[in-house]
Protein backbone atom coordinates (compact mmCIF):
# COMPACT_ATOMS: atom_id res chain seq x y z
CA UNK A 1 0.00 0.00 0.00
CA UNK A 2 2.73 2.23 0.60
CA UNK A 3 3.30 2.04 -2.94
CA UNK A 4 -0.34 2.74 -4.16
CA UNK A 5 -0.27 5.98 -1.95
CA UNK A 6 3.58 7.21 -2.79
CA UNK A 7 2.60 8.99 -6.22
CA UNK A 8 5.64 6.94 -7.55
CA UNK A 9 3.72 4.87 -10.20
CA UNK A 10 2.51 6.17 -13.51
CA UNK A 11 -1.33 6.69 -13.80
CA UNK A 12 -2.22 5.31 -10.32
CA UNK A 13 -3.67 8.63 -8.01
CA UNK A 14 -2.08 8.80 -4.98
CA UNK A 15 -5.53 8.66 -2.83
CA UNK A 16 -6.55 5.27 -4.87
CA UNK A 17 -6.51 3.39 -1.43
CA UNK A 18 -8.23 6.00 0.39
CA UNK A 19 -10.99 6.06 -2.08
CA UNK A 20 -11.69 2.45 -2.42
CA UNK A 21 -10.75 1.21 1.03
CA UNK A 22 -10.13 3.84 3.75
CA UNK A 23 -10.54 1.36 6.81
CA UNK A 24 -7.19 -0.57 4.69
CA UNK A 25 -5.56 2.99 4.31
CA UNK A 26 -6.35 3.90 8.27
CA UNK A 27 -5.01 0.52 9.50
CA UNK A 28 -1.90 0.61 7.57
CA UNK A 29 -1.26 4.29 8.87
CA UNK A 30 -1.98 2.64 12.27
CA UNK A 31 0.67 0.04 11.57
CA UNK A 32 2.81 2.11 10.29
CA UNK A 33 3.33 3.98 13.87
CA UNK A 34 4.25 0.75 15.78
CA UNK A 35 7.75 1.98 16.62
CA UNK A 36 9.45 -1.41 15.12
CA UNK A 37 7.93 -0.96 12.21
CA UNK A 38 8.86 3.03 12.24
CA UNK A 39 12.32 2.30 13.24
CA UNK A 40 12.34 -0.23 9.73
CA UNK A 41 11.12 2.06 6.87
CA UNK A 42 13.24 4.62 8.79
CA UNK A 43 16.48 2.88 7.38
CA UNK A 44 15.13 3.34 4.00
CA UNK A 45 14.20 6.96 3.83
CA UNK A 46 17.62 7.92 4.85
CA UNK A 47 18.33 6.89 1.80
Amino acid sequence: MRGLNSGRMDHVPTDLVEKVAPLLNTHQQRIAQLPAVAQYYAQFAAQ
